[in-house]
């Protein structure tokens, strides 16, 4: 299912008298819902991390705020074991962090929907071995209103050889469609 994940981890608001506030502020059509977190992660009860989450009426950007993300236990400090972005409809979301430590002090991501197509990738490697080749499925999605054809450029500078099914693909209006991506990964030496 759908949903927004400023910090999914293993928080624990039960600590906090009152972790959670929300307000909705300004008039139609350009509200804002803002949702704050005071909350400690569960390795950590004594110090609060303290984020919050922006709903935009009209223009459906999503921000994301920081104020306090670093915390002496270095098991939950700047998101170290956090998932951050948004999960969409078909496995299709953003992910601006996955166990990476990223998050901190003053940190604002701003989160645009994008217009035109929107291209989701789910790049795992996880079970695929030193040599082999990596496919992945890229899944293009037309949201312009109408069909059009698509060209993909893969970029220079990719770490690992890296090819792509299909350069250019036709797509109807509300239509998906997948290319695949193979990546080779190197051998141990």
């Amino acid at each position: 299912p759908p949903f927004i994940a400023p910090w999914f981890d293993d928080l624990d608001p039960g600590e906090n008298t009152d972790p959670i506030f929300w307000e909705t502020r300004g008039t139609a059509p350009d509200r804002q819902f803002v949702v704050q977190y005071q909350v400690p992660h569960i390795d950590n009860d004594t110090e609060l991390l303290d984020f919050e989450v922006i709903l935009f009426e009209g223009s459906n950007e999503i921000l994301f705020q920081y104020k306090v993300a670093t915390t002496t236990d270095q098991d939950s400090s700047t998101g170290i074991s956090a998932t951050v972005g948004l999960q969409g409809t078909d496995n299709v979301g953003f992910n601006y962090q996955w166990n990476e430590g990223l998050l901190t002090e003053d940190l604002a991501i701003l989160l645009t929907p994008p217009t035109g197509p929107f291209v989701g990738l789910n790049a795992s490697l996880i079970g695929d071995p030193p040599g082999a080749t990596a496919t992945h499925a890229l899944n293009i999605y037309n949201r312009t209103g109408v069909g059009q054809e698509f060209s993909l450029t893969l970029l220079p500078g990719n770490l690992w050889p890296t090819t792509q099914s299909a350069a250019t693909i036709f797509i109807a209006d509300g239509d998906m469609a997948a290319i695949d991506l193979n990546v080779d990964i190197p051998a141990l030496t």
